[in-house]
């Protein structure tokens, strides 16, 4: 009988053990991430030795993650273009390996960073969260609904040619230097403006960076996932703003994010001949003693 306990004890430790490793892998071991302050630079003032350099905060700041393949990015991209939030500055990425103008640093802020998993997707001020067209729709309101964001952390920043130098009186944090360039979209007629290029990591104060774009956009960071709040406000009501497979496109990381449990099924049908060869021999065992 005690054998037989034993051996069911075993089992519900394997399975925990594996549930464990699933949860660990997914765990942020180091804290959250947050977005502490933006600073927007015109590279203009590289030609004209503007005071501009020193750059200026947004009232919000919007980051688009989208591409060319997506369809219906196409209207969301035009919406941003025509009918931008008031005071905000737009920030785009393509973080999908399908798009010529694919950049691996808006990959790994998508999917490691924010978490994200769908095509179009719209982040506010590095927190609120709007996906699909039918929650970008209500990119106006879900920004002005918000109070000015109180950006913070770089006290000051000098750009020398293609050097940076940046200071901060946080402490634990680093910053992120993204260029940014107006690039035609590889399958309409139309150009993207703002669409990042090039991204340095710096956690030093000086670094070289990429000046061959119209705008440098330093983000000052504390390391780590960021946890996104959906800003949509038919889904905060209580309402599902639903996301329809026509009104968004998968990349070809989404499989990563189904990994940990597909791994955990799999690495369960492994052992369950074991785990019942191992019941059966307990179950022998039991009736054994028991005669």
């Amino acid at each position: 009988m005690q054998g037989y306990r034993m051996g069911r004890a075993m089992v519900l430790l394997l399975i925990t053990a594996f549930c464990l490793q699933i949860v660990s892998g997914q765990t942020n071991e180091g804290g959250k991430g947050e977005l502490l302050d933006v600073i927007v630079v015109d590279l203009s003032c590289t030609t004209n030795n503007s005071s501009d350099c020193e750059g200026f905060r947004p009232q919000h700041f919007i980051e688009y993650m989208g591409a060319d393949w997506c369809e219906p990015c196409l209207a969301v991209e035009a919406q941003l273009e025509n009918d931008p939030p008031e005071g905000a500055f737009i920030m785009k990425h393509h973080p999908s390996v399908k798009d010529s103008s694919y950049l691996g640093a808006s990959e790994f802020r998508f999917t490691n960073i924010l978490g994200l998993w769908g095509l179009p997707s719209v982040i506010i001020d590095g927190e609120g969260l709007l996906s699909g067209t039918s929650q970008i729709a209500e990119l106006n309101s879900a920004t002005s609904n918000r109070t000015s964001t109180s950006f913070y952390g770089i006290t000051s920043i000098q750009l020398n040619e293609s050097t940076l130098t940046w200071e901060t009186n946080t402490s634990g944090t680093f910053a992120e230097i993204w260029t940014l360039k107006t690039v035609k979209h590889s399958n309409e007629g139309y150009n993207l403006t703002n669409l990042a290029v090039n991204q340095t990591h710096n956690n030093n104060g000086t670094v070289k960076v990429d000046t061959t774009g119209e705008f440098l956009v330093i983000m000052l960071h504390i390391d780590g996932p960021v946890d996104l709040e959906i800003q949509s406000d038919a889904f905060a009501h209580g309402g599902f703003d639903p996301i329809d497979e026509d009104d968004i496109s998968y990349t070809e990381g989404d499989s990563e994010i189904r990994i940990p449990a597909f791994v955990f099924l799999v690495m369960l049908l492994l052992i369950m001949p074991a785990i019942y060869q191992h019941i059966n021999q307990m179950k022998l065992t039991k009736e054994s003693e028991e005669e």
